[in-house]
């Protein structure tokens, strides 16, 4: 008995709210330590909300012009009824006990984990992200016209994601957790991931979340029918969780250098992959999506924005002249047939203004000769087979489709690499006849996907390619690992503008209370909304 009184006078005191209420005299057959529930319109989240009576007393409450009367007023403390809920198997006994000891954390951070925004994923077929839906989802930009103080027009970027979970419960235990990989059994790529689990702290919202204890690092083998058996040990206070997952994807001399610089918990992107219920102990982790959330972070704090001048987002960008469902018609003379297929188009920018410009990058199948001044590229299938929907319907409303007149386009290059250099002679083109020129040393090349994604590297100069024209790109070292045909680079200053840093944020939960309570939406909102710098007329 005197465990149990320990056991519910210890949580009846963990990380519970208390307040205040005035009532009718209907309350005075209430008394301490009863427990009633409340709901209540102001509390969204209230449903059947358990509350104790801590202290009641009569009062007078006399309003404008009335007699007085009396009311009761009653303390109140949030509880659980599991609070009370109690089986021998928690009894113990002092004879040959040893009291054991959880394990010390060791998922330390020194710096932030890298954002998981889970907000803008990309569409099937996307010739750039072809796991589509389920394939890595950027942050949200929306362009919001204003004005500035004086009156001028002014232009600020809506920037969408979801927040980190950074105001954690450090009263209960986080859970343990193992892994194992298997090379069959599911459809995970071979590779290291790494696994960790973050439990509530209650069963209902609003909750909070727990820190990582660990992190499991497992390695997939196979062709890509791999998957993942997890262990999970629950702490004491531990109430179901979330369990996320990354998959380690840098350079071995990326990852040195964080090593070397204390700073290896910046290799992990972690995406929420499934919630696990309460006394659940084993999961089975069969695909990786990449499209949801992160979790947990100890240190996230807030956020800051900076931007940096693309030099060149590809070997020419221009804007839609006309749309159909698989083809853009673009201005320009000099093309020649084909000359575009294989390559992949990708959207910047839309003309319209108050639109989210959503995550679209277009696999050019064929591309007509010019014509009158204009040339078409005809929309095919990616490397998986995928075809994107209607250009003309595909968007996030019929008066908002996914490509429309006017919204600006670049080409990426399609660039062959050697060691130190790549090249495409397309970058020599109608638009830009004799190819780059002597300005590019200084800038910085950036490798934006494949095995060397994130790479950069500056840029010693320029020479000629294979078709005597300025369109190889020469380095001042050596890639990381050398990138393979057709995989994405872009040129940029070699410098950014100063931080725009937003105010500190709070987020208890993955629905961050506050501003999306309700399951099953994630809470994403404007996490930034930084003035875009006005580059009219300026090269």
């Amino acid at each position: 008995m005197a465990q149990r009184i320990a056991k519910i006078e210890l949580l009846r005191r963990r990380s519970f709210g208390s307040g205040t209420f005035l009532l009718n005299m209907a309350a005075y057959q209430l008394t301490t330590l009863d427990v009633f529930c409340a709901n209540h319109v102001a509390f969204p989240t209230w449903s059947n909300k358990e509350l104790e009576v801590q202290a009641l007393r009569v009062t007078p409450v006399q309003r404008s012009g009335e007699a007085a009367a009396l009311a009761v007023e009653i303390d109140v403390l949030e509880t659980d009824s599991r609070i009370y809920a109690w089986s021998t198997a928690e009894e113990l006994t002092a004879a040959g006990y040893q009291q054991g000891n959880w394990p010390t954390a060791t998922a330390a951070e020194a710096v932030p984990y890298p954002w998981s925004p889970g907000y803008a994923a990309p569409l099937p077929g996307d010739a750039v992200y072809t796991k589509g839906a389920s394939g890595w989802a950027s942050f949200g930009i929306e362009p919001v016209a204003g004005t500035d103080a004086q009156s001028n027009p002014a232009l600020s970027l809506e920037i969408k994601g979801a927040y980190p979970i950074n105001q954690l419960d450090t009263g209960i235990e986080s859970p343990y957790v193992t892994a194992v990989a298997f090379p069959a059994g599911g459809s995970l790529a071979p590779g290291t991931y790494i696994i960790g689990v973050s439990a509530y702290d209650a069963g209902a919202l609003p909750y909070r979340n727990t820190s990582y204890l660990d992190l499991a690092v497992v390695t997939v083998g196979g062709s890509g029918a791999g998957s993942i058996a997890v262990a999970v040990t629950w702490g004491a206070g531990d109430d179901g969780g979330d369990l996320y997952m990354a998959k380690q994807a840098l350079t071995p001399q990326q990852g040195a250098e964080l090593q070397a610089a204390g700073q290896y918990s910046a290799r992990a992107v972690f995406h929420r992959q499934t919630t696990i219920a309460p006394g659940v102990t084993s999961v089975s982790i069969t695909s990786f999506t990449e499209a949801t959330e992160g979790g947990p972070d100890t240190v996230a704090h807030h956020f800051a924005v900076t931007w940096q001048r693309v030099v060149h987002g590809g070997v020419w960008a221009q804007q839609a002249q006309a749309v159909t469902s698989n083809a853009i018609t673009i201005a320009g003379d000099g093309m020649t047939v084909n000359q575009w297929a294989g390559y992949v188009l990708t959207l910047l920018a839309k003309y319209q203004l108050g639109v989210e410009v959503p995550v679209l990058n277009l696999p050019v199948a064929s591309s007509t000769a010019s014509s009158g001044g204009m040339f078409t590229v005809t929309i095919g299938a990616n490397s998986a087979g995928v075809t994107l929907p209607d250009l003309t319907t595909g968007g996030a409303s019929p008066a908002n489709p996914l490509v429309q007149v006017g919204d600006l386009l670049v080409m990426r290059d399609k660039a062959t690499f050697g060691a130190s250099w790549f090249e495409d002679d397309n970058i020599a083109n109608p638009y830009y006849p004799g190819g780059a020129t002597d300005v590019e040393a200084g800038h910085l090349a950036v490798v934006m996907d494949g095995a060397d994604a994130g790479d950069v590297q500056p840029i010693a100069g320029v020479a000629l390619g294979a078709a005597g024209q300025l369109t190889k790109f020469l380095l001042a070292g050596t890639w990381q690992v050398t990138p393979a045909t057709g995989d994405l680079v872009i040129v940029v200053a070699p410098s950014q503008l100063p931080e725009y840093t937003t105010p500190a944020f709070a987020a208890p939960n993955k629905f961050a209370t506050g501003l999306v309570t309700s399951p099953p939406n994630v809470a994403r909102a404007v996490i930034a909304q930084p003035d875009v710098q006005n580059l009219a007329w300026q090269t």
